[in-house]
């Protein structure tokens, strides 16, 4: 059993699923607060007020409230001495994070901004053919992330969920768009967005644009072409890069590497995870990302994705927005 105190604020799903893993990990102390207690069906863990005072009771807080009041509640509690996690995207604009940043530093506070896909099998086999330059340096990169958003949450109306609305931070750009900035910038690093596209028309009826494309210029010369959309069948992920004598394909959804030697003229379609781990495969990665995080707190080490990291990618996803 590990003692540390850990709080989650917002039991939506990722919430929810949170919850599942630290106590997965052995956390026993997880304690939960949302603004529908309803949610929270083991009232031995359940907070009634959300307040700073509250707050200094616990070692670490996971920020997993919509996705508008994440600066919000995490100023809250950096306040009050708390390790943080902050689910993707760090917020839905730019205000606040700047004091953020300066608050948890004056805290020595350890926080990270959630990055799920950086600890997929897959994508760190690609990660691993673009350090190692197996096929030379990369030059171009292209990024597919379709779903329908319609069946996204089987039982649940799209139409409440906070993707679904812009004031709450949704839309695809910041939604989808902040797993493909993000990683996208761990291969290759920051750059700008130098074109972008969106639309929203009645096709789903929602407030938020359910479809982008944009472009990002790297600052190592790679060029990278995201397209996102809420309407599309069969859902689709995939990152591809051409590199310089081949190219590598990662099809989250379709379980996939794929390799193209130019020089040897090599094709090579490889399966992430073996058939008795495809059903655990997506929650591998939430449960690696704990791991990562958690043990940051523990020696007071680096975290892969830290606020000025995410911040920086939160100035990207609000450029193709605009």
């Amino acid at each position: 059993m590990i003692t540390t105190k850990l709080i989650i604020i917002g039991f939506g799903s990722i919430g929810q699923r949170h919850y599942k893993n630290l106590l997965s990990l052995g956390y026993e102390n997880v304690y939960v607060y949302d603004v529908d207690p309803k949610k929270i069906q083991d009232s031995r863990f359940k907070i009634q007020d959300l307040d700073e005072k509250t707050l200094k009771d616990f070692n670490v807080a996971f920020i997993t409230n919509p996705t508008h009041l994440h600066v919000e509640t995490a100023l809250l509690a950096a306040k009050a001495g708390c390790h943080l996690f902050i689910e993707k995207p760090l917020s839905h604009n730019l205000k606040g994070i700047k004091n953020l940043i300066e608050v948890a530093k004056k805290k020595k506070s350890i926080v990270m901004v959630g990055c799920n896909y950086r600890f997929n099998k897959g994508f760190k086999m690609l990660e691993e053919v673009v350090k190692n330059k197996k096929f030379g340096d990369p030059l171009l990169s292209r990024v597919v992330i379709s779903q329908n958003l319609i069946k996204s949450r089987p039982g649940v109306d799209f139409k409440t969920t906070y993707a679904a609305q812009s004031k709450f931070g949704g839309g695809v750009i910041l939604d989808s768009g902040s797993h493909a900035v993000d990683y996208l910038s761990s291969l290759f690093g920051f750059g700008k967005c130098v074109s972008a596209y969106s639309e929203k028309n009645d096709k789903l009826d929602i407030d938020a644009e359910h479809s982008a494309n944009f472009i990002l210029k790297h600052k190592n010369g790679v060029v990278s072409e995201v397209s996102l959309d809420y309407f599309g069948e069969p859902k689709k992920h995939s990152l591809e890069v051409q590199f310089k004598n081949g190219s590598v394909k990662w099809n989250f959804a379709g379980n996939t590497i794929e390799t193209y030697d130019s020089k040897s003229g090599e094709s090579k379609i490889t399966s992430i995870y073996g058939a008795s781990e495809i059903e655990s495969a997506r929650n591998d990665m939430y449960v690696e990302e704990l791991r990562h995080f958690l043990n940051a707190v523990k020696y007071s080490g680096p975290v892969i994705n830290d606020l000025e990291n995410a911040f920086e990618v939160m100035k990207i996803l609000i450029k193709a927005k605009k």
